[in-house]
C-alpha cells in the first residue's frame, strides 16, 4: 500500500498521466525532423533542377551553335563565342528561359560575366563583373561542376550551379551558371514547414492546457524551493523551507530535504574555517555588523582585539607546515574556549585572529587579554616528539571610542536624506549613535557603506596597535 501511494505521489507519474512529456517530445520531434527533412528535400530538388537546367542549356547550345567555345579579341573588345555564335549582347534566349523557369542564367569568359539575366535595381545587367575566388578555385581551376547554396550577386543570395566550359584544346575557358534566388527557395521551404509547425504547436498547446491543473501546484512547490535556495545563495541560513514541501513523498520532497541538508553543510563551510573550526573572515562582517548594531541601537559596549602568533614562519620553517597547522588548531581551540560567554573568535587570516568582546569595557577586556596571554605562554604543543612553545601579540581597541571613526559620523550626517521634505537634512550625532538611519533605499545604502567604513576603521586601528607591538618586542598587548 505504501509503495503504491509513493508511486501515485511521484512527480514523474503526475506529469506522465497527462501525457505532457510524450506530446511535447512528439511535437518537438515532428517539428525538428519534419522541418529538417522538408528543407533538405526542397534544397535537393532545387539543386537537381539547376543541374538539369544546366545540362539542357549545354545540349541546346551544342545543337544551335556547333563548334568549340572560344574567345575573339577585336577592336580592343573581347567576344565570347561558341562556334560562330557570339554570346555578347544576345540575351533574348536566356531572358525567355528565366521568365519561364524563374532561374537566372549567366555565361562567363574565364571569371568575367559576358551575358546574364541578373540585373540591379536600375535594370542594368551585371556585365563584366568578376566571380569570387572561391568559385574560380572550385570550378575554373579544377574543371569540375560545383553547387553552392550561399553565393551572392549584387547583394542577393542565390542557390547556384556552375559548369565549366571548355575550348578546342579541352582547357577551361569559361563557365555557365544557373541560379535561383535563395529567398524564393526559403519561401518554398517555409510554405511546406508551416503546416508542420501549426500541427506541432497545436499539440503542445493542448498538452499544456490539459496539464495546467496538475502542474500549477507542482510549480508552486518548486518556487518555494527556488526561494529557499536563493536565501542560501545569499548566505541567509536562517530561512526555513515549508513543511508542505519537505513532507512530500515524491522527488520534490526529496529535493527540498536535500536543500535543507545542503544549507546546513554550506553554513558550516561558508562561516567556519576548515582548519580551526573558528568563524572565518567571510562571516566576520556579519558578526561585526550585528555587534555594532547592538551598540548603536541598545548601547551594548564592545571591544575588538587582533592577535598574531609571534614568529609563526619560524615554526613552519623549523618544524614543518604540518606542525604549523597543529599550532594554529591549538591556538584556535584556546581562543574558542576562552571566548565562551565573552564574545567570539574569528580566524582573520594566516596566523592572525580577531576577538570580539561583547558587553565589555576596555579595562575589563584588557584584563581578559592578559589572562589569555598567560594561557598561551604556558601552552606547550607536542608534535612528532617536538615541544613547541609560542607567544602572541595583540592590539586592542574600544568599540565605544568615537574618535576612531569621527570622520564617518560626519559623512553619515552629510549624506542622510530627509524622508518628509525630500531635502538634505544632516542627522545629529545622537541619531547616528542610536540607529537614526534614512529609510529610502539610496540613503540606506549610503548609511550601510559608511557604517562598514566605520567598522573597518576600528579593525584598522587594532591592526596598527598589533603591528606596533610586533615591532616593539612582541609577546604583549597594546591598547
Amino acid at each position: 500500500m505504501e509503495k503504491k501511494k509513493r508511486r501515485f505521489a511521484s512527480l514523474r507519474y503526475q506529469f506522465l498521466t497527462v501525457t505532457v512529456i510524450p506530446l511535447l517530445l512528439i511535437g518537438m520531434i515532428i517539428t525538428i525532423a519534419g522541418s529538417s527533412f522538408v528543407a533538405r528535400s526542397l534544397n535537393e530538388d532545387v539543386k537537381e533542377g539547376l543541374i538539369d537546367l544546366s545540362a539542357t542549356l549545354l545540349v541546346t547550345f551544342e545543337d544551335l551553335y556547333p563548334g568549340p567555345y572560344r574567345m575573339v579579341e577585336a577592336g580592343g573588345e573581347i567576344y565570347f563565342l561558341k562556334g560562330e555564335h557570339q554570346f555578347n549582347g544576345d540575351v533574348s534566349y536566356i531572358d525567355n528561359l528565366k521568365q519561364a523557369s524563374g532561374t537566372d542564367i549567366t555565361i562567363y569568359y574565364q571569371s568575367f560575366v559576358v551575358i546574364t539575366t541578373m540585373q540591379d535595381e536600375a535594370g542594368e545587367r551585371y556585365i563584366g563583373y568578376g566571380e569570387s575566388s572561391r568559385v574560380i578555385r572550385d570550378v575554373i581551376e579544377t574543371g569540375t561542376p560545383k553547387f553552392y547554396d550561399n553565393v551572392t550577386a549584387g547583394g542577393v543570395a542565390y542557390f547556384a550551379y556552375y559548369v565549366p566550359l571548355f575550348d578546342a584544346d579541352d582547357e577551361v575557358i569559361g563557365m555557365l551558371c544557373v541560379a535561383k534566388p535563395a529567398a524564393a527557395v526559403h519561401r518554398l521551404v517555409w510554405k511546406a514547414i508551416i503546416p508542420i509547425l501549426v500541427i506541432a504547436a497545436a499539440a503542445m498547446i493542448l498538452a499544456c492546457l490539459f496539464s495546467y491543473r496538475y502542474s500549477t501546484a507542482i510549480i508552486f512547490k518548486i518556487r518555494k524551493i527556488q526561494r529557499y535556495i536563493r536565501f542560501i545563495a545569499n548566505e541567509d541560513f536562517n530561512a526555513d523551507l515549508e513543511p508542505d514541501v519537505t513532507s512530500r513523498g515524491d522527488e520534490l520532497g526529496e529535493m527540498g530535504r536535500n536543500a535543507v541538508k545542503m544549507s546546513g553543510a554550506l553554513r558550516k563551510k561558508v562561516e567556519e574555517d576548515l582548519l580551526t573550526g573558528l568563524y572565518n573572515r567571510r562571516s566576520a562582517d556579519k558578526h561585526m555588523r550585528a555587534t555594532y548594531d547592538a551598540y548603536l541601537n541598545k548601547g551594548v559596549r564592545f571591544c575588538l582585539a587582533i592577535g598574531d602568533i609571534d614568529f609563526f614562519k619560524k615554526v613552519n620553517d623549523t618544524y614543518g607546515h604540518e606542525a604549523g597547522d597543529v599550532v594554529l588548531s591549538t591556538v584556535a581551540h584556546i581562543l574558542k574556549q576562552f571566548m565562551l560567554g565573552k564574545g567570539y573568535a574569528i580566524r582573520w587570516g594566516g596566523e592572525e585572529f580577531l576577538l570580539i568582546f561583547e558587553d565589555r569595557g576596555i579595562e575589563e577586556t584588557y584584563k581578559f587579554m592578559h589572562d589569555l596571554l598567560d594561557i598561551i605562554r604556558a601552552q606547550v604543543i607536542i608534535h612528532d616528539q617536538d615541544y613547541i612553545s609560542i607567544t602572541m601579540t595583540f592590539g586592542v581597541v574600544d568599540g565605544t571610542d568615537e574618535t576612531i571613526a569621527e570622520d564617518d559620523i560626519k559623512e553619515l550626517a552629510e549624506n542622510a536624506d530627509d524622508e518628509i521634505t525630500g531635502e538634505e537634512r544632516p542627522l545629529s550625532e545622537e541619531e547616528i549613535l542610536h540607529g537614526g538611519k534614512p529609510e529610502d533605499p539610496e540613503g540606506q545604502k549610503r548609511y550601510d557603506a559608511a557604517v562598514k567604513r566605520r567598522i573597518d576603521r576600528y579593525i584598522s586601528a587594532a591592526d596598527k596597535k598589533l603591528y606596533f607591538g610586533k615591532e616593539n618586542g612582541r609577546n604583549q598587548i597594546v591598547h
